[in-house]
C-alpha cells in the first residue's frame, strides 16, 4: 500500500474514532460490577474512560478487599457508585444498573477483566448501527478446540441446547459472556427485571423479534482456581446458570403453548 494511501486510510479511522466518541458522550451508559476486584477495577476504569461515556455505574456487591478504595482513587464527574456490604445474586447487579442508567445504548462490564476500549467500542458502534443486542462472537470449532472435556461442562451443553431451540445460528452465543451491548428500548421491551436472568433475556428478544447479533470477538481470560473454595464457589456459579437456563427452557416452551402469562408480565 502506498504511503498516501495509509494516511488517507488513518484519517479516516481516526475521524470515525472521534464521530464514536461523540455519540458515547451523549448516548452510552458504561454499567459495571465490581466483587473482589482490587487488582483490575483501576486498569478497568481507565479503559472505559478512553470510550468517553455520557456515565459510568458501578455496582459494587460484597466486596472484601480495597476495590472501593481504588474505585474512590479514580475521580470522575461522571462515576455514580453504588455499594452493597452484601453479595447480590448471580446478575442482579445488571438489573440494578440498568434502572439507574440514562443512556440510550448501555455497554455491560464486570470489573474481574481487563479489556481494552478499542475491542469495546465494536459492542456499542453495533448498537448504534442497529442491532438491539450486541453479543460477542464465537466461532463453534475455535470454541470446541480451546477446552477440553473438563472445561465442556453443563452451561456450555445449556447454552447451545437453548441456541437449538431458539434458532439460532450461532449456538455458544449467549448474554452470560460479558461485554455485551444492548439498546435502551430493546431492555424496556425485554423487561429490566429480566436482565438478571441472561438466558431469559435472550430467549424474550428473540421471540419479540429484536434484532440480536455477534459485533466482536474478545478473547477470553480465564481466572486460575486458587483453592478448594473458589473450586465450590464455581460450582455454585454453575448450578445457578442452569437454573437460568432451565427458567428461559420454560419460557420458550410456555410460548410454544400458552403465551399469555409472559404477554401480560414481559
Amino acid at each position: 500500500m502506498k504511503r498516501g494511501d495509509q494516511r488517507k486510510q488513518q484519517a479516516s479511522r481516526k475521524t470515525e474514532n472521534t464521530h464514536w466518541l461523540k455519540e458515547n458522550k451523549q448516548r452510552l451508559s458504561v454499567i459495571i460490577e465490581v466483587q473482589q476486584d482490587e487488582r483490575t477495577v483501576k486498569q478497568v476504569l481507565e479503559q472505559v474512560a478512553k470510550l468517553s461515556p455520557k456515565e459510568i455505574i458501578l455496582v459494587v456487591n460484597g466486596s472484601r478487599d480495597s476495590s472501593i478504595e481504588r474505585i474512590l482513587m479514580h475521580k470522575s464527574p461522571i462515576i455514580t457508585s453504588y455499594v452493597y456490604a452484601f453479595p447480590l445474586g448471580q446478575d442482579v447487579w445488571r438489573s440494578i444498573g440498568a434502572r439507574e442508567a440514562n443512556g440510550d445504548v448501555w455497554l455491560f462490564l464486570s470489573a474481574s477483566s481487563v479489556i481494552a476500549a478499542s475491542d469495546l467500542q465494536p459492542f456499542v458502534t453495533a448498537c448504534y448501527q442497529g442491532l438491539d443486542i450486541s453479543l460477542r462472537k464465537t466461532e463453534t470449532s475455535a470454541y470446541l478446540s480451546t477446552r477440553n472435556e473438563e472445561d465442556m461442562d453443563t452451561v456450555t451443553l445449556a447454552k447451545a441446547y437453548l441456541n437449538h431451540m431458539l434458532d439460532q445460528r450461532e449456538k455458544f452465543t449467549s448474554m452470560i459472556d460479558l461485554p455485551i451491548a444492548i439498546t435502551r428500548e430493546a431492555a424496556i421491551q425485554i423487561g429490566i427485571h429480566h436482565l438478571l436472568v441472561p438466558p431469559l433475556a435472550h430467549a424474550i428478544a428473540v421471540n419479540k423479534k429484536l434484532r440480536v447479533g455477534q459485533s466482536h470477538r474478545v478473547k477470553e481470560e480465564k481466572r486460575p482456581l486458587k483453592d478448594n473454595r473458589s473450586s465450590v464457589r464455581r460450582e455454585e456459579r454453575m448450578n445457578m446458570r442452569l437454573g437460568d437456563h432451565l427458567e428461559a427452557v420454560h419460557y420458550v416452551n410456555q410460548m410454544k403453548s400458552d403465551p399469555s402469562p409472559y404477554n401480560d408480565h414481559s
